[in-house]
């Protein structure tokens, strides 16, 4: 088995947009049994009756394509994705809230990790975005407004700033309760911070970004490696 995780590509659908010209160069010439998307594919998306914005067109291509191949596609949205999964669901694209995979006798669980950011003005955001209300509002607003909305909402910054702290210590405390629980490793994106990190029974590992640290974790066989700007890091 050989399978490919990424976190946090957060694809713009500009022309220009160098992380979507990698990320469809990545995926057309490795040979990958699973491609698992940990959240915050798109930078700001939503699943109108038409589809998805045309300029996430490279990336849904690719990600068809790979479909063809026979290639599990997996999506975990992220915070970002707002109300794309309709779209890939109509592709062939499987959703899950997380996933757990066993790989050489570890237990797996990779996730986006903004569950672990329980501060009450992320979780009152983030129940918004996500509720009905909000949804129906997108609805009157319709594709140019909507996405207009959208790119507000998501902001200008998509690359690796300062981590906050509390982000970091918090994702950390989630992650010991998984392992409490009897996860091995646990894996994940949203704080664009790159770690491997031993915990009370197992490890963290924060997969940082794909926008401009090109991070990745790969499954190869019973091997765990993780893939980033300054080379190959086993796990």
């Amino acid at each position: 088995m050989r399978a490919l995780a990424l976190s946090d590509a957060h694809i713009t659908g500009d022309p220009e947009d160098p992380s979507q010209a990698a990320l469809v160069a990545l995926l057309g010439r490795v040979e990958l049994d699973a491609l698992y998307l940990l959240g915050d594919l798109f930078h700001a998306g939503w699943a109108w009756p038409g589809g998805l914005r045309p300029g996430y067109a490279p990336t849904l291509h690719a990600l068809d394509r790979l479909i063809s191949r026979g290639v599990r596609v997996v999506f975990v949205p992220g915070n970002h994705d707002f109300g794309v999964v309709p779209a890939l669901l109509a592709q062939g694209v499987q959703v899950e809230t997380s996933l757990r995979l066993e790989v050489g006798g570890r237990r797996l669980l990779l996730a986006h990790g903004d569950e672990a950011d329980r501060s009450l003005g992320y979780r009152v955001l983030s129940a918004a975005l996500r509720g009905p209300a909000f949804g129906a509002l997108m609805q009157v607003l319709g594709p140019t407004r909507g996405d207009a909305l959208l790119d507000r909402l998501a902001g200008a910054s998509r690359g690796h700033p300062a981590v906050p702290a509390r982000l970091i210590a918090a994702q950390a405390a989630w992650a010991q309760r998984q392992i409490d629980d009897g996860v091995d490793l646990v894996g994940l994106g949203h704080s664009h911070h790159i770690e491997r990190r031993a915990l009370r029974g197992g490890h963290l590992v924060c997969l940082g970004d794909w926008v401009g640290q090109r991070c990745e974790l790969w499954i190869e066989g019973a091997s765990l490696r993780l893939q980033g700007p300054w080379g190959s890091l086993s796990l």
